[in-house]
């Protein structure tokens, strides 16, 4: 997902809605019309149709449907989503469709909880209505649902992890390769000191391309024997650009290490080219990320640890990177040794930034969504990133009255207005003790007491999606109900 204020919002899996209405089927003219050209290379690329469906909301304004720059964005020749995973997948995937794959608009209700949960019901209304339509669409792979710019969500963008929908209120070709990214399996490309977003991958906040250990796990180099190599040993090694054509040397594109801390490291070397300018830290030598458990467990978040330069080291234990040298827009050399006297770094996610405060059960972060600072606003977790709308100070009010947890952002004080299962929101701070709370020592954390109504700050049935409201709860002890005030771990050393 893309938003105003983040690299965005990966959803958690949600089950596809399908509808199956007894009606005359008819195939879009897009499908009858249209058909992709194989990349060159390759005989057979993976093709993706996408299905684009603008959804007006009853109360709303309407969505603005512009069949051409939706194509292009999608479809086009340059720019487009369609022409940037043709170059980053090194042909083996295409995204396929012209302006016909555009859906005249369909009219619904608004569901309860637009941001969220309410998106399944929309989709599958939405589906429901084009068969009643009487339009196939057992063809596409994706379907984008267009949704009114005036709709109280933080985000312009939300894109299911493997599975089919996105929804978006921007059509641009940034906004919609970063949410189809999702539909295949991919998720936030970080920067690991300080949560921001990396400038080289549009899964953070690139323009164009990906990194490293996207491509390689994405098998777009599979078909390409000798491009990412394991290292265990002590060597000099030359990798040819991430960018470059497979076939255009005999070099690696990506090496792979796995020291004993326990991360997995992706090295790499990228170059600019007119589509994505990047910035100096990619270009200038070997770039170093982290990336764990992609698939099957942790959170598939993609960290940009480093970019070398010539006569840099990288440490981590007992691995050493020296990069010795450097042909721009071309290829890099270093040297990895084994016999370092380091520290090694832990294995695992960088924890959160200072004065935030963190789920144990979640590891996401209390945060005030797209940065609202009115009354009201409700807290919820989200993948901790440390920006101001994710730092709270604790003020102790008196140690036997209770703490108030105040935004830095705003100024305002989190409280409840009501009973169990009440939102957490903040306002205006006051003596309330609908706005204290006291803090209950246990192990890797505290609980979180309202002195008000003696319930406890709540990750609602643990859940570990982005945008979850946080509630107040019956207190049960519970790791959903436990919550560390975090301070940053120091990164191994580049110097």
């Amino acid at each position: 997902m893309l938003s105003g204020h983040r690299a965005g919002v990966a959803r958690g899996l949600l089950a596809p809605v399908l509808v199956a209405l007894a009606v005359t089927v008819v195939i879009p003219q897009a499908l009858a019309q249209e058909s992709a050209s194989a990349p060159h290379g390759i005989a057979n690329p993976d093709v993706h149709r996408v299905l684009v469906i603008p959804v007006n909301l009853r109360g709303r304004a309407p969505v603005i449907v512009d069949r051409k720059q939706i194509a292009q964005a999608l479809f086009g020749a340059t720019a487009s989503v369609a022409s940037r995973y043709r170059a980053l997948s090194y042909g083996a995937l295409q995204f396929a469709g012209s302006q016909g794959d555009v859906t005249a608009p369909v009219t619904l209700g608004e569901p309860a909880d637009i941001c969220n949960a309410g998106l399944r019901a929309l989709a599958g209304e939405a589906k429901a209505a084009l068969t009643q339509r009487g339009i196939a669409y057992g063809a596409y792979r994706h379907f984008v649902f267009v949704v009114p710019a005036d709709i109280p969500c933080w985000w312009i963008g939300v894109g299911d992890i493997y599975s089919d929908d996105v929804w978006v209120k921007a059509t641009t070709a940034k906004a919609l390769q970063h949410e189809l990214g999702h539909n295949l399996g991919m998720n936030h490309a970080l920067r690991w000191q300080g949560g921001q977003a990396d400038a080289g991958d549009f899964m953070g906040s690139g323009p164009a391309g990906l990194n490293a250990p996207h491509v390689v796990v994405m098998g777009w180099l599979d078909n390409h024997p000798g491009k990412v190599v394991d290292l265990t040993q002590a060597a000099d090694v030359t990798l040819e650009t991430l960018e470059a054509p497979p076939e255009i040397s005999a070099l690696p594109k990506v090496a792979i290490v796995h020291p004993a801390g326990g991360n997995t490291y992706y090295l790499s070397y990228r170059a600019a080219t007119p589509d994505d300018k990047l910035p100096d830290e990619f270009t200038r030598g070997l770039n170093v990320h982290i990336f764990n458990d992609f698939r099957y467990s942790g959170n598939g978040w993609t960290y940009f640890v480093a970019g070398l330069s010539d006569g840099a080291v990288y440490r981590d234990g007992p691995m050493v990177i020296k990069q010795l040298s450097h042909v721009a827009g071309r290829s890099v050399t270093f040297h990895i040794g084994f016999d370092g006297a380091g520290q090694a770094m832990p294995a695992g996610p960088p924890p959160a930034q200072a004065e935030t405060l963190q789920s144990r059960a979640s590891e996401k972060c209390v945060d005030l969504p797209g940065g609202q600072t009115r009354d009201g606003t409700p807290a919820i977790q989200y993948d901790c990133h440390g920006g101001p709308n994710q730092q709270w100070r604790i003020d102790y009010a008196a140690p036997t009255t209770g703490t108030r947890i105040v935004s830095r952002l705003s100024g305002k004080c989190l409280g409840i207005d009501s009973g169990s299962g009440s939102p957490v929101v903040q306002s205006r701070c006051t003596d309330s003790p609908n706005q204290l709370w006291m803090r209950e020592v246990v192990i890797d954390g505290s609980i979180l007491r309202n002195v008000a109504s003696g319930l406890c700050l709540d990750v609602p049935g643990a859940s570990r999606a982005n945008g979850a409201k946080l509630i107040a709860w019956t207190c049960n002890g519970g790791i959903n109900q436990t919550w560390r005030y975090q301070w940053p771990r120091m990164p191994p050393n580049a110097d």
